[in-house]
């Protein structure tokens, strides 16, 4: 809130915001249905695994 007060939010950070809210929102949606519908074992190896593909992404770039 300080920063749209002051005006130290550019208007570029702002459109980045709101295109990115539909992936935060859709990738949270996905993750409680998963988590509904697959064991505790399940989840937490698909998590893992997600966030080794991520990790491995970030380090080969």
């Amino acid at each position: 809130m300080l920063l749209l007060e002051r005006h130290g939010l550019s208007s570029r950070i702002v459109v980045d915001l709101a295109i990115s809210l539909p992936a935060l929102f859709a990738g949270s949606a996905l993750g409680i249905l998963a988590f509904r519908n697959i064991n505790e074992a399940g989840f937490r190896r698909t998590i893992l695994v997600l966030l080794l593909i991520s990790g491995a992404s970030l380090a080969l770039a």
